[in-house]
C-alpha cells in the first residue's frame, strides 16, 4: 500500500491537493483511504457532499482501548474513497496532536492500515508546528512518502524547512521527502527562488500548480476540481503529481539537510540564490530503534568472580576510563539509543525528591495529572504504590494497614479519584487526565477536583495543595487561574505547585514551613536534651523502628525523625537535640546544605548502619558523639546475640550463589559512591554476605587482572554475557525487565536492602531466595517477549 502525507503551512492548500489526488486515485480504480489530521477537519468535505463528517475524538471508540469496530469512523465518500477526519479541541485549548496520535493507532489497530485493505493511504496534515503528534504518520511509520505544498512566501517556505527537520528525524522509519509542490500567490512570482530553495534543503519541486477560478468554484461547489473540471491546468497537474508519486522510488530519495534557521533567513533575503555558499547539513539523528552500536571484540570469558568480585578500590580505577565523555544519565529519555544497556533509573528514582516531605498538617492533596503519573513518580511516603520504577526502599509503610483501622470512605469522595491510601490529616483528589482531556484541556475537572477537595477541607484541613504536573503544562492548562477563581470563592488556602516549572521544582511546603520554623526566635531558644539526636532522611519503615530500639539500649533517644515525614510539633523544638545525624543520600545533599548543616546543632555525617559490620559501626559512632561511648558495647552485644546466629545460616545458604552489575563508565560510580545509591554500600553489602558479585561494563577493557570484571560492546554480548553468566541475579531499578527475564536471570533492586541487624538478616534471606528462585531459569523462553 502507498502511504502519502502532505504536509504544510495552514492555508497552502494542502486539503485541496489532499481531496484532489484520493479522487484521481479513485478514479483509476484504486482503493483509497483519506485521513484528515488538521484540527479544522475539512479535508474530505470535498468528497462527502460538503458535509463535514463526525470526527474520531467525538466517538465513543476514541476511549475505547480494545476498539476494533471502527465502522462508524469510516465514512464512504464519493468515489468509494473511505474518508476519516481526526478532528481537535476548540481553538485555544488542549492538544490537537494528541487527537491525531490517537486516530492513527485506532486505525491501525483495527487494521484499516494493513497491507491489501487499500492501494493508497493520504494523510492530509497541518505541518504549521510540527510537534510530535502532528507528525504521527512520520513518527509511527504509517507514512512512506513526504509532499510539502508551499508557496513563494518566506513563512512558507520557513514552514517546509521545519516540515524537512521532521521528516529528517524520522528517515530512519524509512520516510522519503518526495519534494516539494509550489502553490504560488502571485503567478507572477520567481519560481526559480523556490526551486533554489528545494535544492538547498536537498529535494525537489515536483510541480507547480495553477492558479485559476476552477479552484475556487470547485471549493464552493465542495466538489474535487479533478471532477467539476478535468480538463482544466489545475487538475492536468494534480493528474501528473499522482503519477508521479505514485512511480516514486523511496530507495533513491536522499535524507533532507534542512537550514538551521539563521542560514535560512541569511538566504531568505538573496532569494536562496546559489552564489550563496551551500548550508551544511544538520546531523541525521538515528531513531533509537535503528541505532545500535558498532561491532567491537568478543566478550572474554572472564576469570571468576569468586566469593567477592572486584572492590571499590578496583572499580574506583576504572571509573570515567571507560569513556572519553561522560555520557551521562539518559534514564529519563524513553527510547534512548544506549536504554539496551542502561539499568538504572536516575532521573526517575530522583525526581521531586525536594517535594517529599509528608506533614502532619492535615491537607487535602489535589493531582492534577494522568494515573500513569502516578505509577512513575515517587511516593516517598507510600513505597506500597504501584510503579514503573524499583524505588529504592522496602515496600513497608510506617502506620500502613496492618497497623491501622481501615478508614470509612468519606462521603461524596468518588472512588476513580483516589490517589493512594487515606490516613490521618491527609486526603487526596486527582483529576485523572485521558486522552480527551488532552485534547480539550483538563480544566473542567480540575474544577470538579477542586470543588470535591475545598468540600473536603472546610472544617477539616488547614490547606488544600495542587499539584501540577507534565502533562497540563504540555497541553497549555491554565491552572493557576482554575486556583484563583477558587481561591476567591473559600476562605481555605490553596497553594498552587507546577512540579515542571523551573521556579517550583525545589518547592516543598513542609520545607517552606520548616524554614518559617527556624526564622521564629523562638525556634533556638529551646533547652538542650542530652543523649538525644534527630535522624534526617533516614527512610521509614520496620528497619528504623529497629535502629531507634538499638539506640535507645546504647542510652541515646532520638528526639525527632524529619525526611520523608515531618511532625511539626516536634519540629518547633528540633534544636532542643544535641545532634543531628544525616543519612547519606547524594539526592538529599542540596535539602541538607540548604535546611540542616548551618543549624546551631552537631552533625554527625556517618555511613548509612547496612550490614552487619556497618550497622554496628554506625550505632557506635553515634554513642561515641554523643559521649556515650561505655553503654554501647553491652547494648550491642545484647541485640547481636540471637541475630548473629541467623545472620551466620544465611550466609551458609547463599554460599556458592552470586549476582550481577550492568554498568558503563558513568554508572560506575553507583557502585564505588554509596551516596549514588541512596546510601547502600553495594559492594561491601553483598561482600559481607558472601554473595558472589560480577561486573558486565559496557567498554573496552584497558587493563587486566581485575576479577569480576567482563566487557561488551553491543546489544547480542551483553545478551550472551547475560545468558551465560555464573550468576543467578542481576541488579535493574525497573519493575519488570524483560531483558533479565529473556536471559533467564532473576533481579534485585535497592528495595532489597534494609538498615540495622535485623534487617541485614532480611536482607540476605531475601536476596538468597531470590538466588534461589528457579522460576527465571525455568520459565525463560516463555517470559522474554516484549
Amino acid at each position: 500500500m502507498q502511504r502519502i502525507a502532505i504536509f504544510g503551512k495552514g492555508g497552502i492548500g494542502k486539503s485541496t491537493l489532499a481531496a484532489n489526488l484520493a479522487a484521481v486515485y479513485a478514479q483509476s480504480g484504486k482503493k483509497v483511504l483519506l485521513v484528515g489530521c488538521d484540527p479544522k477537519h475539512d479535508t474530505t468535505v470535498a468528497l462527502t457532499e460538503g458535509r463535514p463528517i463526525k470526527t474520531v475524538v467525538e466517538q465513543s471508540a476514541f476511549m475505547d482501548a480494545f476498539a476494533r469496530d471502527l465502522s462508524g469512523l469510516l465514512v464512504k465518500g464519493r468515489l468509494g474513497v473511505d474518508c476519516v477526519e481526526a478532528g481537535g479541541p476548540e481553538p485555544g485549548i488542549g492538544c490537537a496532536g494528541r487527537g491525531i496520535s490517537r486516530t492513527i493507532e485506532l486505525l491501525n489497530g483495527a487494521g484499516v492500515l494493513r497491507e491489501g485493505r487499500h492501494d493508497v493511504a493520504i494523510f492530509d496534515v497541518l505541518g504549521d508546528v510540527v510537534c510530535g503528534g502532528f507528525a504521527a504518520p512520520l513518527r509511527q511509520g504509517f507514512a512512506d512518502k513526504v509532499v510539502i505544498v508551499a508557496s513563494e512566501e518566506l513563512m512558507s517556505l520557513y514552514a517546509a524547512n521545519n516540515i524537512a527537520r521532521a521528516v529528517r528525524n524520522y528517515s530512519a522509519n524509512g520516510i522519503a521527502l518526495c519534494g516539494l509542490v509550489g502553490n504560488l500567490r502571485d503567478p507572477g512570482a520567481d519560481r526559480a527562488a523556490v526551486q533554489r530553495f528545494a535544492a538547498g534543503i536537498g529535494t525537489q519541486v515536483l510541480a507547480f500548480l495553477p492558479r485559476e477560478t476552477a479552484v475556487r468554484e470547485a471549493e464552493y461547489r465542495r466538489v474535487a476540481v479533478v471532477e467539476h473540471a478535468p480538463r482544466c491546468a489545475f487538475s492536468k497537474s494534480v493528474l501528473a503529481l499522482a503519477k508521479t508519486l505514485w512511480s516514486y522510488d523511496r530507495a533513491k530519495a536522499k535524507v533532507p539537510t534542512p537550514y538551521p534557521d539563521e542560514l535560512f533567513h541569511e538566504l531568505s533575503h538573496k532569494g536562496f540564490a546559489s552564489s550563496v555558499p551551500e548550508p551544511k547539513p544538520e546531523a541525521v539523528p538515528a531513531l533509537p530503534q535503528q541505532r545500535q552500536p558498532g561491532p567491537g571484540p568478543e566478550p572474554g570469558p572472564g576469570p571468576d568472580p569468586g566469593p567477592q568480585g572486584p572492590s571499590e578500590k578496583d572499580l574506583a580505577a576504572w571509573h570515567g576510563s571507560l569513556w572519553e565523555n561522560d555520557p551521562g544519565p539518559n534514564s529519563q529519555v524513553w527510547g534512548a539509543a544506549d536504554q539496551w544497556r542502561n539499568f538504572f533509573c536516575d532521573f526517575e528514582t530522583r525526581r521531586n525528591v525536594r517535594m517529599c516531605l509528608e506533614g502532619s498538617t492535615p491537607v487535602v492533596n489535589v493531582w492534577h495529572q494522568d494515573l500513569e503519573c502516578s505509577f512513575a513518580t515517587p511516593n516517598y511516603n507510600d513505597p506500597s504504590l504501584p510503579a514503573f520504577f524499583k524505588f529504592p526502599w522496602p515496600p513497608y509503610v510506617e502506620g500502613g494497614e496492618e497497623e491501622r483501622p481501615p478508614q470509612r470512605e468519606k462521603k461524596g469522595r468518588r472512588r476513580n479519584q483516589d490517589r493512594g491510601d487515606e490516613g490521618e490529616g491527609r486526603w487526596n483528589v486527582m483529576t485523572n487526565l485521558r486522552d480527551l482531556d488532552v485534547i480539550h484541556g483538563g480544566g473542567r475537572k480540575l474544577d470538579e477536583a477542586l470543588a470535591a477537595a475545598v468540600a473536603q477541607a472546610e472544617g477539616r484541613a488547614r490547606a488544600v495543595v495542587v499539584h501540577s504536573t507534565c502533562i497540563p503544562t504540555v497541553i497549555g492548562d491554565d491552572a493557576e487561574a482554575v486556583v484563583a477563581r477558587w481561591q476567591k470563592r473559600t476562605k481555605v488556602p490553596i497553594v498552587y505547585m507546577n512540579h515542571t516549572s523551573g521556579s517550583c521544582e525545589d518547592f516543598d511546603v513542609c520545607l517552606a514551613l520548616f524554614r518559617n520554623l527556624q526564622k521564629d526566635p523562638s525556634f533556638a531558644k529551646v533547652r538542650r536534651r542530652p543523649g538525644t539526636v534527630n535522624l534526617v532522611g533516614f527512610p521509614n519503615g520496620p528497619a528504623l523502628q529497629e535502629l531507634v530500639a538499638l539506640l535507645r539500649e546504647a542510652g541515646v533517644e532520638v528526639h525527632a525523625r524529619v525526611m520523608p515525614h515531618l511532625d511539626i510539633d516536634a519540629a518547633r523544638g528540633y534544636l532542643a537535640a544535641e545532634a543531628q545525624v544525616l543519612y547519606p543520600n547524594g539526592a538529599y545533599a542540596k535539602t541538607y546544605k540548604e535546611f540542616f548543616e548551618h543549624l546551631p546543632i552537631k552533625t554527625l555525617k556517618l555511613d548509612a548502619p547496612y550490614g552487619w559490620e556497618g550497622t554496628l559501626g554506625w550505632a557506635q559512632a553515634v554513642a561515641r558523639g554523643l559521649g556515650r561511648k561505655g553503654r554501647v558495647a553491652p547494648a550491642l552485644a545484647r541485640a547481636s546475640k540471637d541475630l548473629a546466629k541467623e545472620w551466620e545460616s544465611a550466609r551458609r545458604e547463599v554460599r556458592g550463589r552470586g549476582v550481577a552489575f550492568v554498568v558503563d563508565g558513568f554508572h560506575m560510580r553507583r557502585l564505588t559512591d554509596p551516596s549514588q545509591t541512596w546510601g547502600v554500600p553495594l559492594l561491601r553489602v553483598l561482600r559481607e554476605m558472601g554473595l558472589g558479585v560480577e561486573i558486565l561494563c559496557c567498554g573496552e577493557a584497558k587493563r587486566k587482572g581485575v576479577p569480576g570484571l567482563r566487557f561488551f560492546r553491543t546489544q547480542e554480548e551483553l545478551d550472551r554475557l547475560l545468558r551465560d553468566g555464573r550468576f543467578e541475579a542481576v541488579y535493574s531499578e525497573y519493575t519488570y525487565d524483560n531483558r533479565l527475564a529473556r536471559a533467564g536471570k532473576a533481579q534485585f533492586s535497592l528495595d532489597c536492602f534494609e538498615m540495622g541487624l535485623a534487617g541485614a538478616v532480611r536482607s540476605l534471606r531475601k536476596l538468597g531466595g531470590i538466588c534461589r528462585w528457579p522460576f527465571a531459569r525455568r520459565y525463560a523462553r516463555f517470559m522474554g517477549e516484549d
